[in-house]
């Protein structure tokens, strides 16, 4: 199945430049810059703003991506319930991922796992965390790829990864867009106290963002009025930058957002990227070598300079083990 016009174009996009993502995906620049140009004749308007130097999704081009990230998912899923089709299994694992952070890491897991484990059945779900977090409680979900806040839940044992900073996010048009962190800058910190009047755009309430903010806003005291809220952090982002409202996102989604500047918080808030389990779960050579196959992804693929590699005392055992 040849779906190029769908990865390529997800590829420039995260990545920011065609040259980044033709290294990423193993082919020379003039070949990719060669096929968005005839991509972009086919579909009759551009993907993609040429006028900055980091490449932005035009309007079309955002809706283009939407769909996109739909078709490559439907893909994957479509791929790993054929190979089911294939084998026989004596047990199987199931494991849970959001649509933006997890998808990536279960297709590359399946590639390594399955090959080594044949008789145990890799499959997966995707949701939001909110949902996805009750199926793994229920017992329906035995992992779950996804992010955290500091906050323990003792039903469940967190493997963490790494973290990254939550930055408020502020569109060219905000007043204090000239006070804010240029493109790549480091942050500048502020206080929520100075944006008490501004409209603000939320992540929904399924996601682990969702809780993270309305915690730090609780302890402020602080009460935004709330104009729109999205699971979909692509979406989330492209209404600040439109200028509908200030919001908090992760630092891997400002950074290398153009339209867009960025303070730190005070103090400052993490978001942690890792695997769940439940609390009371005595993980399986199997399922120690699925922890250290996730993070191993996790550290080759997240290169984001502000994406810190953090692993918590759990998931360093399972390393010791692995790479002595």
């Amino acid at each position: 199945m040849d779906i190029r016009m769908y990865e390529y174009p997800l590829a420039i996009d995260q990545e920011g430049s065609v040259s980044l993502a033709a290294e990423r995906l193993g082919i020379s620049q003039s070949a990719l810059s060669h096929f968005l140009s005839a991509l972009e004749t086919q579909l009759g308007y551009a993907l993609f703003d040429r006028s900055t130097r980091y490449l932005s999704p035009t309007a079309a081009g955002r809706s283009f991506l939407l769909t996109a990230e739909q078709i490559l998912s439907v893909k994957k899923q479509t791929y790993h319930a054929i190979e089911a089709l294939n084998h026989s299994f004596s047990s199987r694992l199931i494991l849970g991922s959001t649509p933006h952070n997890g998808a990536d890491i279960y297709s590359s897991l399946f590639k390594e796992f399955s090959p080594a484990y044949p008789k145990i059945q890799l499959l997966h779900r995707e949701g939001y965390m909110k949902e996805l977090t009750a199926a793994l409680k229920k017992g329906q979900v035995d992992f779950l790829i996804g992010t955290a806040s500091a906050a323990e839940d003792r039903e469940m044992c967190f493997f963490r990864f790494a973290r990254q900073e939550l930055l408020l996010a502020i569109s060219q048009h905000h007043p204090l867009y000239e006070k804010a962190a240029p493109l790549y800058g480091e942050p500048v910190s502020i206080s929520l106290k100075e944006v008490e009047d501004v409209p603000f755009v939320m992540a929904g309430e399924s996601t682990t963002l969702f809780q993270q903010v309305r915690s730090r806003f609780k302890e402020a005291a602080f009460s935004p009025t709330i104009v729109f809220q999205t699971d979909n952090i692509l979406l989330l982002k492209q209404m600040i930058r439109s200028g509908q409202g200030c919001g908090i996102l992760p630092a891997t989604h400002v950074y290398n957002s153009s339209g867009i500047r960025y303070f730190s918080l005070e103090p400052k808030l993490w978001l942690y990227t890792g695997l769940f389990a439940k609390a009371d779960r005595i993980l399986s050579e199997p399922e120690k070598r699925l922890v250290y196959l996730c993070h191993r992804y996790t550290v080759q693929n997240r290169t984001h300079p502000h994406f810190f590699m953090d692993p918590n005392a759990p998931v360093q055992a399972i390393l010791n083990e692995y790479d002595p």
